[in-house]
């Protein structure tokens, strides 16, 4: 297996998405951290059985980012559920906290996945560095 350059932080790994690329990661024999809200729940005692590291942060508190970025290679970002009443506004805002505090980090690579709006203007995309 070819070596891996660093690690991968997972956003939202307990949930559906995320879940599914952590461990397709992890399968591919990187290292994942997986930032949760909790780690102390049960879907995310199931990441870390798995091999996955756990590390708490929100993305509203850029102190918590910048811990969980701390030697990250690349970083996975789904898309906010709008089944908990998330707003454009409000994945633009914790989405752009994300971005910011990984460009800070010296992170590599950014996978973002949206789902709202998702034919919007898409030429607007804009490269990461």
């Amino acid at each position: 297996m070819i070596e891996k350059p660093g690690i991968i932080l997972v956003a939202g790994a307990t949930g559906n998405q995320g879940g599914a690329v952590l461990r397709h990661l992890l399968e591919q024999g990187w290292k994942v951290r997986a930032l949760t809200r909790n780690p102390d729940s049960r879907s995310a005692g199931e990441l870390r059985d798995l091999g996955a590291e756990l590390v708490q942060g929100n993305f509203g508190d850029q102190v918590s980012l910048k811990q969980a970025l701390e030697g990250v290679y690349g970083v996975f970002m789904p898309g906010l559920q709008v089944n908990m009443r998330v707003t454009p506004e409000t994945e633009t805002k914790y989405g752009s906290a994300l971005i910011e505090a990984a460009k800070d980090a010296g992170v590599r690579h950014f996978v973002y996945v949206s789902e709202m709006h998702a034919n919007r203007d898409s030429s607007r995309a804009r490269p990461f560095r």
